[in-house]
């Protein structure tokens, strides 16, 4: 499985928005970063 790190996913959306509008930025870090490493904690608990 590959790791994005925060700083690439915004890259990655900057560059969507350019190409096909919208609002840039992020609303909520904090979300953003539990959102990164959710898949990597299916180890620590994987049934929920």
């Amino acid at each position: 499985m590959i790791k994005l790190t925060k700083e690439q996913v915004v890259s990655i959306h900057s560059s969507l928005i350019k190409a096909s509008g919208g609002t840039d930025g992020v609303r909520d870090d904090g979300l953003l970063e539990s959102a990164l490493e959710s898949p990597f904690q299916m180890k620590n608990y994987p049934y929920g």
